[in-house]
């Protein structure tokens, strides 16, 4: 539609959105802070990156892949933070200067609105249709103004105001002074009658344009027949119909100059809505930008942030691998005391059991020795010493 209108620019932006479209300028390397280096997965997570708005030299930021410590990180996440604040700031100084260009092209529109209600109600005065054309009403929406939010239309209110007795009884003695006063004026007032008599009730000159929409007064003898009427009345009735003749082409003319003007400010119209659209698609376009680098801005701070949360779980994790260590160790000597003790005990046993089964065999020996010249019962009998 050539004379649409953006009529909402508040959803292009907000005070929580913005972002640029322009790279941020990079600081020079700056020197590390003392803190040791940490390797690995961390150091791909904060070399994450892209390009930022140019809101003026950060020269507190660090490249993306040279923030690899811990302190270094926290800082520049606070950084980020602070430059988001900054892109958003600059986004919404751009929304406000197109917020303001809206509101004085609307006040154009209007001007020209005002002066097409007065080509068509002259076009109609003339007996003339205006052609037909789209005309675009225009406001602002209720969202780009928020302070709307806080006042309340009378139209808005469907319940009667209540009024107390005493409000009542004051509002009906000032309606009866006005009526009075009115009456008292309306009585005699020598103004208003001259205004009346002389003037035909405005102040205003009848301007010459204006007497193209009087008709031109019939002669009484108009309907009488041409051979009845006198010379003078052939005369009168020749400029009658020359006057009328004239007019009429006046009042062509005239239409079709309020037609021209009229196709012209509907085109004026429609130039001045694409024009703003065509800003209004460069602000959504520039929107666009801005939150691509809020978003970089903020997914660099977020993996930052995994990457400090990371190392403090590893610290911890350290801190308590390192405590199980040492009980552990502790343990580990008390256990090696108690496996001495036990060790002694062992071997003494073990010196009970041999000292036992020497024993054992010398009683065997002396069986079999003692059984020599019965051999058939020596197994029988040692089964059963067993």
């Amino acid at each position: 539609n050539p004379i649409g209108f953006g009529h909402n620019i508040a959803s292009i932006g907000s005070e929580e959105e913005a972002a640029a479209g322009a790279a941020l300028a990079k600081p020079p390397a700056a020197a590390t802070d003392g803190q040791d280096e940490e390797g690995g997965e961390e150091d791909g997570d904060a070399n994450a990156g892209g390009a930022a708005p140019a809101i003026g030299q950060k020269s507190l930021l660090f490249p993306h892949f040279e923030v690899y410590t811990h302190w270094r990180r926290a800082t520049q996440i606070e950084l980020h933070k602070e430059l988001n604040r900054n892109i958003k700031l600059e986004f919404n100084k751009l929304f406000v200067a197109q917020l303001d260009l809206k509101r004085k092209e609307i006040e154009k529109v209007d001007e020209k609105r005002a002066r097409i209600e007065e080509i068509i109600n002259e076009l109609r005065r003339l007996g003339q249709e205006p052609e037909e054309g789209e005309d675009v009403v225009i406001d602002t929406h209720a969202d780009e103004d928020p302070e709307l939010v806080l006042k309340v239309k009378d139209s808005e209110i469907k319940s009667e105001k209540y009024l107390s007795p005493e409000e009542q009884e004051r509002a009906a003695k000032q309606k009866a002074e006005a009526e009075a006063r009115a009456a008292a004026a309306g009585k005699d007032n020598l103004g208003t009658r001259g205004l009346i008599h002389m003037m035909n009730n405005t102040l205003e000159s009848r301007r010459e344009e204006d007497e193209i929409f009087i008709d031109i007064e019939r002669p009484d003898f108009i309907e009488l027949p041409a051979d009845e009427l006198t010379e003078e009345q052939r005369a009168a009735l020749k400029d009658f119909e020359a006057r009328v003749k004239k007019l009429e082409a006046e009042r062509e003319k005239r239409g079709k100059g309020l037609q021209t003007e009229l196709a012209k400010l509907r085109s004026e119209i429609a130039e001045i809505c694409k024009g703003f659209n065509e800003r209004l698609f460069g602000l959504s376009q520039s929107k666009m930008a801005y939150d691509q680098a809020i978003f970089e801005s903020e997914l660099l701070g977020i993996k930052w942030s995994q990457a400090r949360l990371r190392r403090e779980q590893a610290e911890r994790m350290q801190a308590s691998l390192t405590e199980r260590l040492f009980v552990a160790k502790d343990n580990k000597v008390s256990t090696a005391s108690r496996l001495a003790d036990f060790k002694k005990e062992v071997d003494s046993v073990r010196e009970v059991c041999e000292a036992l089964a020497q024993d054992d065999k010398a009683l065997e020996r002396g069986v079999r020795r003692d059984l020599a010249d019965a051999p058939e019962f020596v197994d029988v009998l040692l089964k059963l010493y067993r």
